[in-house]
């Protein structure tokens, strides 16, 4: 009787430990909740350098917005180089994140992982080569466009007749869809798990919608971003949800309150 009594409280011990390593995730999650506030300082300061490299701050499609721009671009290419540089961090920064919270879905037995891991480089590497090819783009326009006379119609012509600038259009498009499914996927898996509260999982998806079909996609990912990015460290206003400090699924229907500790 005794060798089965202890064998049965082995194997209550067995079951009541977590599927996962708490204290490795928790140091994973540091890192990568720094690297998911990283991302968003290196974005907002990427839109503050690019927005003082352009003097008119032209951003409409007519003639003279088109060749103010292609004059701003020539006249302060560094100021746009930065600017992409620091973008491009912080898409870089943003795949360790988006690794980690699909790693920890995963680990809660969350569905699509192996597409959460994959859309979690593919949409920000999608992006950084959008962003870069249109950059080069605009610096080879923006040159020809500088050694001639300055036309508003020159411009407009110059923009409109380049093969690879109206490449990058459509692959802006393409590359902006593939993140907002890879937002709105991640978003609702970690929901669905309890990684993420309702709030933040509803978040994400309207800010993955919204990225795909209006511009105010992008600031709706930057507090996704550093919402998640405080979640993954360890800290969040009432505590961290149940499913980081239980280490399984804890789905919306179980109340919070008995378990919902900071890590």
């Amino acid at each position: 009787m005794s060798g089965r009594a202890a064998r049965a409280r082995r194997g209550t011990a067995r079951a009541e430990e977590p599927p996962v390593d708490l204290g490795r995730e928790r140091r994973h999650g540091r890192i990568a909740g720094i690297l998911g506030i990283v991302g968003v300082l290196a974005t907002v300061a990427a839109l503050l350098v690019s927005a003082r490299g352009s003097a008119s701050g032209a951003s409409g499609t007519s003639s003279e917005d088109r060749a103010r721009r292609l004059t701003d671009f020539h006249a302060d290419v560094g100021a746009q180089a930065l600017g992409l540089g620091l973008r491009v961090l912080g898409l870089v920064a943003t795949i360790a994140l988006a690794l980690f919270l699909a790693r920890a879905v995963i680990d809660r037995g969350g569905r699509d992982g192996a597409a959460l891991r994959a859309l979690g480089i593919a949409g920000p590497l999608a992006l950084v080569a959008v962003l870069v090819v249109g950059f080069l783009a605009m610096r080879d326009v923006a040159d020809v466009y500088a050694a001639g006379a300055p036309s508003p119609d020159r411009a407009k012509r110059l923009m409109d007749d380049d093969g690879l600038l109206r490449a990058v259009g459509v692959a802006e498009i393409a590359a902006h869809l593939l993140f907002g499914v890879w937002l709105a996927l991640l978003s609702l898996r970690a929901m669905s798990v309890g990684l993420l509260t309702r709030v933040l999982g509803y978040w994400g998806i309207a800010a993955g919608v919204a990225g795909v079909l209006l511009p105010l996609g992008d600031t709706l990912f930057m507090g996704w971003l550093a919402s998640v990015a405080l979640l993954a460290y360890g800290w969040w206003p009432g505590g961290v949800p149940l499913a980081w400090t239980s280490g399984r699924a804890v789905p919306w229907d179980v109340p919070l309150e008995s378990g919902a500790a900071a890590r």
